[in-house]
């Protein structure tokens, strides 16, 4: 049984579906946790299994059974580090890739919809969004070259990791989440690399 939710979990290509565990089952501190413990154990193996009775969005099901093994690793206590990314320096007047190596797997959606250029006028710069290295790079490739600047990389905090957690706080603790940072936009220099 899936729950209806506000956001497409299918990934923009239509060939990946990020499925949702019950949270009462993942945060700890909530009933359902503390009564059942988590739905999975770390470092226990176990199957994904969709049968032909799932339909697609034509109505069509799966001519075969498909199976997905997986092993369970420790939870992610990691928060999501702006101070830890690389930002690349495209090249003034070219049609560069701004590349962002972030500090780990970010969520697909999260990323499409939360990370933003901006030039010195405050206008958001269309371009054409890539993602790189298993969600661990996010790519900008402008329209219109880079001109001289200034821009910003503009991230809304709550940017999410594959594990739910937000640059303002801990998917698990919410409660610790900093609140000066969850209500304002981040903005991070970026520089243009020089011609020579």
């Amino acid at each position: 049984m899936f729950l209806d939710n506000r956001f497409d979990l299918w990934s923009p290509d239509s060939t990946r579906l990020t499925l949702l565990f019950d949270p009462g089952r993942v945060k700890t501190g909530l009933v359902a946790h503390n009564a059942m413990g988590r739905a999975l154990k770390p470092e226990q193996h176990y199957q994904l299994v969709v049968d032909t009775t799932a339909k697609d969005a034509d109505g069509c099901g799966l001519g075969s059974n498909f199976r997905k093994a997986f092993e369970v690793t420790k939870a992610d206590y990691t928060a999501p580090d702006i101070d830890s990314w690389t930002i690349s320096q495209p090249g003034k007047d070219s049609k560069d890739a701004l590349a962002v190596d972030l500090n780990g797997p970010m969520d697909h959606v999260s990323l499409a919809y939360r990370i933003r250029v901006k030039a010195g006028t405050g206008q958001s710069v269309p371009g054409r969004i890539a993602l790189a290295q298993q969600e661990q790079q996010w790519r900008f490739v402008p329209n219109q070259p880079w001109s001289h600047g200034p821009y910003q990389l503009v991230v809304n905090p709550v940017l999410e990791d594959v594990a739910g957690n937000r640059i303002t706080g801990l998917f698990d603790q919410p409660l610790l989440a900093r609140e000066s940072t969850a209500q304002r936009l981040i903005s991070v220099p970026v520089s243009l690399s020089r011609d020579d």
